[in-house]
């Protein structure tokens, strides 16, 4: 008998093995060259496990059965960094990775041989996936509410995802998709400013489903000479490939939305592979019920396709495209239920955004060319009327129409190459934009004002950076890069240098030089401010990290960053484009403010290895300005310190024919609260009104508490994946301020405030 029950539960354990087993391939290439490496050692390890491969000469990689869970793959390779990297497996498809390593100098001598050391990074980079997206607690999907989980970074409002990085204003953000820049890519851009108004570099849902994420590069410290046109940080998302093999779906419903998701091969050599994803968003749904969200009515819709060829000689082409429209609107309320300013008025948002892009690449013996252009562009109106005021009252703006129109042609070309111990890296970006910005109110017995301006030109950037590995221990590296704006023949020269140094193979130190700058808004240049200057910033790191072999890392980051040929108003005057959060500045403005951010960045990460992850940081910085009147002050930005921590946990249990896992994770953020001026009491002009005494931004918002929750259950079975989980941000419903403004119903100063709490529910399934 007992020989039977043994017998029984090989068989079973079996045909379970067999009914969920998946397969895991994925290739491994020169991160500069991107030319296959034969003969990396590849495990695939969980827990005290680990099972081994060899890629082969294209430098492919498979592991066949391999059970539905949480691994890390590692790769290494003599004389290469050593890559560790997260990995979920279920049963619904296979699972498809690249991963690129960095080489260094491997010099043998008598005292040490190095063949492997652990990968490095930039000061300030970080490397989000889609898996880790999915799965960090009241992020909306969307990976640039996951970096906030990262000190030195903050959303500037609960209600979208424009982020201040290390005290910068949201306006130096750069996106880009794929390698290619490309206009805003969000929906309900006015979602959380104080105008009600769009700003250009973030908003309420990004158009770019997770569903077809593959991971999104962040850079918030020093950046690589390819990268240019900002000042505080970049954002890089990159799409993945689809299945060449297989077709596969998805479905998932959500408070953010409705999405269905495709993929498979296309043609009978399977060497494309196309990946789409539809969203419609499911408050739009239910308002189209007649369910109201805070009165008003919120509703959006995307399309965003991938396509993805390999050929012969190591070429490959992709092809990407998105498109979306969204709108909020409000409808005012009878007088006697007034409440609020807002409730006297008619508003509507409406906007539309769209892009497509391709990328070539071609890898040679020693090096990579590659080449890519993109088009995108939106247009944006909001219109605000107040419908029932009686005429004559100059505290009440009576219309305010804003139309704002964005084209932008982006294409670069670009070759990686290795020559000895020398890695070299040359290319060049143009950038062509033009937009158009009209608006027009009234206020009180005034003419109806209308405002028109526009922006035309192309943005030229060239660049070459040169790297030396010059031994085991050390490397080093230099470059420039060239930025012109043909708008109004202005330019920079922007040097960058930097060393390293790795005491062991498992830390190394890194200390970094750039100058970068940044043309105006459009906005800017339309309000008579044509002849300014590009902002610039020298900017100075020093990082040190570790990573352990099993997953866990640490890095810190000292930082200072000095910024020049601000634009600030001509007359002595506190006013600094530098605390622009919305983008719709003075006119008369004259390139010579200053202002600077310093500070030191620390923080560990476990991955999500032997059923937990963690990470854990927090910053201290300043972030400080001067004017025209040469007073050095506070930001709006400077809240002075972040404190992050998320921790989560997955228990996973068998049945004969599935398995199930349940997990939980945790976030609380604690931050300084930003900075605002001073609000003029009993106000008879429309709008808020700040007092220009020197005691600019002296107002600091309430520390912002927050802690957020999320549960979710996992059940695979043969040939199909389902998952539930609920995201609930601000489990304790803590009243965190956003800003204050004056109302001119209440006739007092009221509080804006932060998102309270909000639970998203989520059914998600892979078949």
């Amino acid at each position: 008998m007992r020989i039977v029950a043994i017998l029984l539960l090989v068989i079973t354990g079996h045909t379970l093995f067999a009914q969920q087993s998946q397969q895991v391939n994925g290739k491994v290439e020169d991160v500069t060259t991107r030319a296959a490496l034969q003969g990396a050692s590849v495990l695939l390890l969980k827990d005290s496990t680990s099972i081994g491969a060899t890629t082969d000469a294209a430098g492919v990689f498979v592991f066949q059965n391999v059970f539905p869970g949480r691994y890390t793959v590692k790769v290494s390779f003599t004389g290469y960094e050593t890559v560790q990297q997260e990995l979920l497996v279920i049963s619904a498809r296979k699972s498809e990775i690249t991963i690129q390593l960095r080489e260094f100098q491997n010099v043998l001598d008598e005292i040490e041989v190095v063949s492997s050391r652990a990968q490095s990074y930039d000061p300030g980079e970080h490397a989000i996936t889609n898996e880790k997206a999915l799965r960090l607690p009241a992020n909306f999907f969307d990976p640039v509410r996951v970096i906030t989980s990262y000190p030195g970074v903050i959303t500037a409002n609960d209600q979208n995802n424009t982020i201040v990085i290390r005290g910068n204003s949201p306006a130096g953000l750069l996106w880009k998709i794929n390698g290619l820049d490309v206009v805003n890519p969000n929906h309900l851009a006015n979602a959380g400013t104080f105008s009600d108004k769009p700003a250009g570099y973030g908003g309420g849902v990004n158009i770019i489903s997770s569903q077809l994420m593959q991971q999104t590069d962040f850079y918030t410290g020093s950046l690589p000479s390819r990268y240019g046109n900002a000042l505080s940080g970049v954002i890089d998302m990159k799409l993945r490939n689809g299945d060449t093999t297989d077709y596969h779906y998805t479905a998932q419903a959500s408070l953010i939305g409705l999405d269905v998701a495709a993929e498979g091969p296309l043609g009978k050599n399977k060497r494309t592979s196309f990946l789409a994803n539809y969203r419609y968003s499911t408050v739009g749904l239910l308002s189209q019920l007649g369910a109201k969200f805070g009165d008003e009515d919120i509703r959006f819709q995307d399309l965003t396709f991938s396509l993805n060829s390999s050929f012969s000689k190591g070429r490959s082409l992709s092809w990407f495209g998105f498109a979306g429209a969204s709108k909020n609107s409000f409808e005012h309320k009878d007088e006697d239920e007034w409440e609020v300013e807002k409730d006297q008025y008619d508003i509507e948002y409406r906007s539309k955004n769209f892009g497509t892009g391709l990328v070539f690449n071609q890898s040679l013996w020693a090096a990579n060319v590659s080449a890519g252009v993109s088009v995108s562009g939106s247009q944006q109106s909001r219109d605000q009327l107040a419908p029932e005021i009686a005429a004559g009252r100059t505290d009440v703006v009576y219309e305010d129409r804003f139309d704002f129109d964005k084209l932008l042609v982006s294409a670069y070309g670009r070759m990686n190459a290795k020559l000895n111990n020398y890695l070299i890296e040359t290319g060049v970006q143009v950038n062509y934009v033009s937009d158009a910005m009209s608006s027009g109110n009234q206020t009180g017995n005034a003419a109806h004002v209308i405002d028109y301006g526009s922006v035309e030109g192309a943005l030229i950037q060239p660049y070459a950076q040169w790297k030396v590995l010059i031994d085991n221990r050390w490397n080093a590296f230099t470059g420039v890069r060239y930025v012109y704006f043909t708008y109004n023949q202005t330019g920079a020269v922007e040097p960058r240098v930097g060393v390293e140094f790795s005491p062991s193979s498992n830390s190394s130190f890194k200390l970094t030089y750039n100058l970068v700058s940044q043309v105006q808004s459009t906005t800017t240049y339309i309000a008579d401010n044509k002849n300014l200057e590009l902002t610039k910033a020298h900017h100075l790191d020093l990082a040190y990290s570790f990573l352990s072999d099993n997953g866990f890392r640490f890095s810190s980051n000292a930082y200072y960053q000095k910024l020049f040929d601000v634009p600030v108003t001509d007359v002595k005057s506190s006013y600094s484009l530098l605390n622009s959060i919305e983008v719709y500045p003075s006119a008369a403005l004259v390139s010579k403010g200053v202002g600077s951010n310093y500070g030191l960045e620390v923080w560990t990460e476990k991955s999500f290895v032997d059923k937990s992850y963690f990470i854990v940081g927090a910053s201290y910085y300043k972030s400080l300005y001067e004017g025209s009147d040469n007073i050095e002050r506070s930001t709006r930005f400077n809240g002075s310190y972040t404190v992050n921590g998320t921790y989560g946990r997955e228990w996973t249990k068998m049945k004969k024919e599935s398995q199930r896992s349940f997990g939980v994770s945790g976030r609380i953020l604690l931050l300084g609260g930003l900075r605002e001026m001073r609000i003029v009491q009993d106000q008879d002009s429309p709008g808020t009104v700040y007092s220009p005494t020197s005691a600019v931004f002296e107002n600091k918002l309430k520390d912002y508490v927050r802690f957020d929750l999320r549960l979710n259950w996992r059940k695979n079975k043969k040939h199909y994946t389902r998952t539930i989980a609920i995201d609930i941000q601000n489990l304790l419903n803590t009243q965190n301020e956003a800003y204050h403004y004056y109302d001119h119903v209440k006739r007092a100063i009221n509080t804006q405030y932060q998102l309270g709490l909000i639970p998203v529910l989520v059914y998600r399934i892979d078949f």
